[in-house]
Formats: structure tokens, sequence, C-alpha cells
């Protein structure tokens, strides 16, 4: 059996689009690093191993090619757009959970989120997996190469 371990999905920020074109990623993960996957790189990945002969077996890490730190992926989610983007650092307290609560998230979603986030803010630096190198034979998709396939349409409103 294969199990596959990705890290953050790039594709998380595509609802958040509007407001990168506008030059904000809000996000209340905190400073530490991710290795932010494009699930493009997962789904390929997982095709790859149901129609292996001989499937890896075992746990898959799948990540992005590098740790980005929020800043660092509006940096190059700024460079795809050709527009400046700041990260703010948003406060994982009550008005978070009331926001949540106001756009109809359910209350069980909102702790789970809640509590997803006070572990991204409390382990910092994730590890980087090789599970696209290894399986596809190829280098994961950047943040820059997901922003300027995916979310230049859709910050443009021409998706």
């Amino acid at each position: 059996m294969t199990v596959l371990q990705p890290d953050r999905f790039l594709q998380n920020f595509l609802p958040s689009a509007p407001a990168l074109a506008r030059g904000t990623l809000a996000d209340p993960a905190g400073p530490g690093a991710r290795g932010y996957v494009d699930v493009r790189d997962i789904a390929e990945v997982a095709v790859a191993e149901l129609l292996a002969d001989r499937p890896t077996g075992g746990e898959i890490e799948i990540s992005g090619p590098a740790a980005l730190t929020l800043a660092e992926l509006a940096a190059s989610f700024a460079t795809a757009l050709g527009t400046p983007v700041r990260y703010v650092d948003v406060p994982l307290d009550d008005a978070w959970r009331a926001g949540l609560a106001e756009r109809g998230v359910a209350p069980r979603i909102v702790d789970g989120l809640h509590d997803l986030y006070a572990n991204y803010r409390r382990e910092g630096v994730a590890g980087l997996g090789d599970g696209v190198q290894r399986v596809l034979g190829r280098a994961p998709r950047t943040a820059g190469d997901f922003a300027a396939e995916l979310l230049r349409p859709t910050a443009s409103g021409t998706a």
C-alpha cells in the first residue's frame, strides 16, 4: 500500500486571487515555512502509483521544491502576477473564528481549521518531500509556476 503525504496545497489560495490582485495575501499560518505543493503534482503521483506495475509503496512525502514562508510565497505570487503582493499574518483569535462563522462555516470546521493553523504556527519549518522527483522523475511545480498558470487568469477576471 502507498500513502501519499502532501504538504499545504497551493490551490487553497485560488479563492484569494482577487485579494492577491489587490496586493494582499492574508493567512493565519504564521511565520513558518511550508513546502507548498500544486495538487496537480499530487494527482500525477497518485495516478503513477495506481498504474505502476510495482508501486513505490510505503509513505511518499510530496511537497513543492522549496520550503517558503508566506512572505516568500507572496513574493513568488507578486512576480508571477506582475504586481506587489504583501503577506499579512492574520491573528488566530476569536475575531478570526467569528469571521468564518459569519461566512457560514460550521463550528466543527472552524475548530478543525483553528487546530490546523495552530499546528502550522507551532511547527515552524516543514521538511520537504521528494515524492514528485522520485515517482515522476521531474521537479515539482514551483509556487511561481502555479501563480502564472492558475492565479493570473483568475486575478484578472478572465478565468
